[in-house]
């Protein structure tokens, strides 16, 4: 008789029974295994990554699941049948897999939105909240969409929100969100491009109480 699970529930059941840490390997295996859920997996594995490297329980390692990992597995995704048109307009295929599909990388967009890779990481989780105008207007120019589109595709409920909610109880996942102004304030990002920030931000409420 088979025994494998079918639903995405027993799948990510059995993943953490079976998997002690998130990392590339385990990613492409599951995904081989289970193709059918090989964009919920992409994303669970990156939920998983972040917790694992705030974990004191984690020991880090040169495979440990890093943001570049995540947008190579979700750039192989793309190569095995997703749209641009959908990677642009869809809100659920994040922000990694858009970047991809315009056929760019993950530090360029990095660098030409004046952020770093861990606060573009956290746009690709819809872990930020308020984000600046000016942001979405240069993030639409960079992917080829609209601002409206880019803002819906990074804020919301965090990607498999009701997974981890599923998997909490196990104290493998839990996520947080925060405002732009706060992640930008307490990132690694060089003091000019924190002023940067913190005026358009500035300007921006102060236009909208006008």
């Amino acid at each position: 008789m088979n025994t494998q699970p079918f639903d995405l529930d027993d799948v990510l059941d059995s993943l953490m029974v079976e998997e002690s840490k998130p990392s590339y390997a385990v990613l492409t295996r599951w995904i081989a295994k289970y193709p059918q859920f090989s964009k919920e997996l992409a994303d669970f594995f990156a939920v998983w990554a972040i917790q694992a490297e705030r974990s004191d329980e984690v020991e880090i390692d040169g495979e440990l699941f890093s943001n570049l990992a995540v947008s190579h597995a979700m750039e192989l995704l793309h190569r095995r049948g997703a749209s641009q048109k959908a990677a642009a307009k869809s809100g659920g295929v994040g922000l990694f897999n858009a970047i991809a599909a315009v056929g760019k990388t993950v530090q360029g967009a990095a660098s030409t939105l004046q952020l770093d890779l861990e606060l573009l990481k956290k746009l690709n989780l819809r872990r930020l909240t308020e984000l600046p105008d000016r942001l979405c207007e240069a993030a639409s120019k960079h992917l080829s969409m609209s601002a409206e589109a880019f803002r819906g595709m990074v804020v919301g409920d965090p990607p498999l929100a009701n997974a981890s909610a599923h998997h909490k109880a196990k104290g493998k996942l839990s996520l947080t969100t925060e405002t732009f102004a706060h992640a930008v304030k307490h990132s690694a990002l060089p003091d000019d491009k924190k002023a940067y920030w913190a005026a358009i931000i500035a300007a921006e409420k102060s236009k909208g109480n006008e």
